[in-house]
């Protein structure tokens, strides 16, 4: 581990240098190439037989859901805090809207392209093809979000938690969508996308049974009571080690889009084939074995963006408390906001709609130990869990997720 993660903080140290010394990162162009190995990225892609055009790559997220017989539909879904965020909704060309309502929610440091990085693979486009209205939700760290009052570059913008993603934007857009559609809502979380419906359906739970039909969390990070190899644990130096590094730029999250570092990780990384094995390496630490396809490495590097300070950091706190709790704000004002110098657990024995829990077989992020304590812990009578063998972030990019993974969320939704 000690050599692992010198490797790594020296990776960031690096790249932060270059931040500090405002040395220009010049992109190597819009390549849309991809290929089927590592090594043919680094021999010729223009004329490798194992490489060829991809008409996703480097194109505008309207293009992506036109290449795949889609409209991305934009609608500002405004919460109670008057953050306004954006949340997209699919429609097949020349068609109506689908039938039953899904909503996909992602995980931290990403935003909604994560559903739709992996061509027809992808699990907005499975699912609108199968007939499904699909909707694709946006947390308000992203660059898809605003304020009513408040610039993205005032710190106040940034005063906010996992507690505010469950409590205020999940139940905005929930009310939003039955609003405008009058129907209960299939949800679809990854990550910190099941993190928020665990805010949301234990503290808000009567209103979670009048929007939500059932709810499907995959690789969720609730308790965190096995933390070894996990960064929000046993790595959570390395990740306060990153934080500090991103506010020293004075950067409103670890990983702005378009940033220099958002630029530098993707031309790093895609420089010679040893940095991207080298890349490969430290994300397979972080978030379990990769096992994704080499064609999708670009797509995955392009989605690793964002990442609200509070939220990292409150994922660090469940990692030292072993607690799903609110933000800790410090003794002083956890004693002002919750009458409590500690602050207080969700209690997910409050949730009271169908939910099922999906977990990575190898996932280091989302430790599956973790995932089956909380089932046993928790579970109603209407909870199921399952186990996929994937890492973190495999379930976004694999090509095999259409046998292996969307048959289990087919009959998880069917048995409801």
């Amino acid at each position: 581990m000690q050599t692992l993660s010198f490797d790594i903080v020296l990776f960031f140290c690096n790249l932060f240098a270059l931040i500090r010394e405002n040395v220009v990162v010049v992109s190597s162009g819009q390549n849309t190439r991809v290929c089927d190995t590592s090594e043919a990225y680094f021999d010729h892609p223009e004329t490798n037989k194992n490489c060829r055009i991809d008409k996703d790559l480097n194109v505008s997220v309207n293009e992506i859901a036109k290449n795949h017989g889609f409209i991305l539909e934009k609608h500002t879904v405004e919460t109670d805090d008057r953050y306004q965020l954006t949340t997209f909704r699919l429609k097949k060309i020349d068609k109506n809207y689908g039938n039953k309502v899904i909503f996909l929610q992602h995980g931290l440091m990403a935003d909604f392209t994560s559903f739709i990085f992996n061509g027809n693979n992808s699990i907005a486009f499975f699912f609108g093809n199968l007939g499904y209205d699909v909707w694709l939700g946006n947390y308000r760290d992203t660059e898809y979000c605003s304020h009513k009052y408040l610039k993205r570059t005032d710190p106040k913008y940034w005063e906010f938690s996992i507690d505010d993603n469950g409590f205020y934007d999940l139940s905005a857009n929930f009310k939003y969508i039955y609003k405008k559609v009058n129907k209960k809502i299939i949800y679809i979380g990854h990550s910190m996308g099941g993190t928020g419906m665990g805010v949301y359906a234990s503290s808000k739970n009567k209103e979670a049974q009048k929007f939500i039909e059932q709810a499907i969390v995959v690789c969720p990070i609730f308790h965190i009571k096995h933390p070894t190899g996990s960064l929000f644990g046993e790595y959570s130096p390395i990740a306060m080690l990153l934080m500090e590094l991103s506010k020293l730029a004075n950067y409103p999250v670890l990983l702005p889009e378009g940033s220099v570092p958002y630029r530098f990780i993707s031309d790093f990384c895609m420089g010679s084939l040893n940095k991207l094995r080298f890349c490969l390496m430290v994300f397979g630490t972080v978030s379990g074995p990769i096992k994704y396809d080499a064609d999708r490495t670009p797509f995955a590097l392009k989605v690793l963006k964002n990442g609200n300070y509070n939220s990292v950091m409150q994922y660090i706190q469940f990692g030292r408390s072993g607690e799903f709790q609110k933000f800790d704000y410090g003794k002083k004002k956890n004693m002002v906001l919750y009458n409590s110098t500690v602050p207080p657990s969700y209690n997910l024995s409050n949730i009271n709609i169908p939910m099922t829990l999906i977990y990575g077989q190898t996932d280091k992020l989302a430790n599956k130990e973790d995932i089956i304590y909380d089932y046993n812990n928790f579970k109603k009578g209407n909870w199921e869990i399952y186990g996929i063998p994937y890492n973190h972030i495999d379930i976004l990019f694999s090509r095999d997720v259409v046998d292996k993974f969307y048959p289990l969320l087919l009959n998880s939704i069917k048995r409801i």
